[in-house]
């Protein structure tokens, strides 16, 4: 692509999209098609011709070009798996959550998207909820490095009554990251007390704990 494309590019968007909304579909048809006969993997272009042949009821040819542009969403979601496997590796759980769950929105059926998925809980952090191990060793927060301090490990303590830990948490990443919005946001809506913890919630906090480690060491091996 020439210096030039991409200004003239930005461009052509312009045009589209206003004769796209005018519902101009043919003459749109014609714009991208000279688009694309200048720029042929222009996806740009493959998508405005797809958004003017569904707007001409062509369906036909628009479902033609709606598999080219598959193909490429399906390409570049890749780009967000390498990026939550490498956020993981370095222990941003958070980032790497985020990035997990662009990559299953991109493209659900991905061979690796059932591994990625059983990662993710249904609120969207990382999965805690691993296997119910009974034998889960109790873990205090101590024993944690302090890379695995994460919203995700303040949401745990605070799920189970412990705003206290939560605090800490919190209070910690905003030392090392003062313009973290969400540690902000999540520490002035904690409750200034713990509630009263029974022995068995203590220990079922302990074996979450346990369970949320075990996660941790599958995100840091996978890819390597």
């Amino acid at each position: 692509m020439e210096p030039g494309d991409v200004q003239g590019n930005s461009l052509f968007l312009e045009e589209a999209e206003l004769l796209l909304e005018q519902g101009r579909y043919d003459s749109a048809r014609r714009l991208a098609e000279e688009n694309l006969a200048r720029l042929p993997s222009d996806i740009e272009g493959r998508i405005v011709l797809c958004r003017a042949l569904l707007g001409m009821d062509d369906l036909d040819a628009a479902e033609q070009w709606i598999h080219e542009i598959d193909r490429w969403i399906r390409f570049t979601a890749r780009i967000y798996l390498e990026a939550g496997n490498s956020f993981a590796r370095k222990g941003r759980l958070d980032d790497a959550g985020r990035f997990y769950r662009k990559f299953l929105h991109l493209d659900p059926d991905a061979s690796e998207a059932e591994e990625i998925a059983a990662r993710i809980s249904d609120a969207g952090d990382l999965n805690l909820m691993g296997e119910n191990d009974s034998d889960s060793p109790h873990v205090r927060i101590e024993e944690i490095d302090r890379q695995f301090w994460t919203v995700t490990l303040a949401d745990l303590y605070a799920r189970q009554g412990h705003p206290d830990m939560s605090r800490r948490v919190l209070e910690d990443i905003l030392k090392r990251d003062p313009a973290h919005e969400e540690a902000r946001m999540r520490l002035e809506s904690l409750p200034r007390e713990d509630a009263g913890i029974s022995a068995g919630s203590e220990r079922k906090l302990a074996e979450e704990l346990a369970r949320w480690l075990k996660n941790i060491n599958r995100l840091k091996s996978h890819g390597s």
